[in-house]
């Protein structure tokens, strides 16, 4: 059998995607979306990521990106967008574990602010987007 490290940073994308999911029913915060998928949803894409084998830590670059219907109006997803900033600046402050499930929590060492939310064009005009950067410090943990 080959040998492999045993621990790993856990995935940026399943990190962020756990911690925003209070903020949205079940299936409206992933890192992927259905074309007609229900509305509001928060999308969260990896970036990019450095990783200092020595130091067993990994920064990982996230985008979030909040969807609202243009029906629902540009308050709205002004609104929506902000929950989400201040959710990641909670954890930013705080650093709390995050439940990934499983019996498996991820420990953050820190969350930057690369960029807040601000309006993004999408491809689909009954769609409005806001997007935010975050930057989040990940240490290796035990690969289970």
């Amino acid at each position: 059998m080959t040998e492999v490290l045993d621990e790993a940073p856990d995935d940026a994308e399943t990190v962020v995607v756990s911690w925003l999911k209070p903020l949205l029913a079940d299936g409206s915060v992933a890192n992927s979306r259905r074309s007609g998928a229900a509305l509001p949803f928060i999308l969260v894409n990896h970036l990019a990521s450095e990783e200092t084998i020595e130091e067993s830590s990994s920064e990982a670059l996230v985008s979030v990106h909040v969807l609202t219907h243009k029906a629902a109006g540009e308050v709205e997803s002004r609104d929506q967008a902000a929950e989400m900033h201040r959710r990641m600046l909670l954890l930013g402050r705080y650093l709390e574990d995050i439940d990934l499930g499983g019996g498996r929590n991820a420990t953050v060492d820190f969350v930057d602010v690369a960029e807040p939310p601000i309006r993004r064009e999408y491809g689909d005009e009954q769609i409005l987007r806001r997007v935010g950067r975050y930057n989040l410090g990940l240490s290796y943990a035990k690969v289970q």
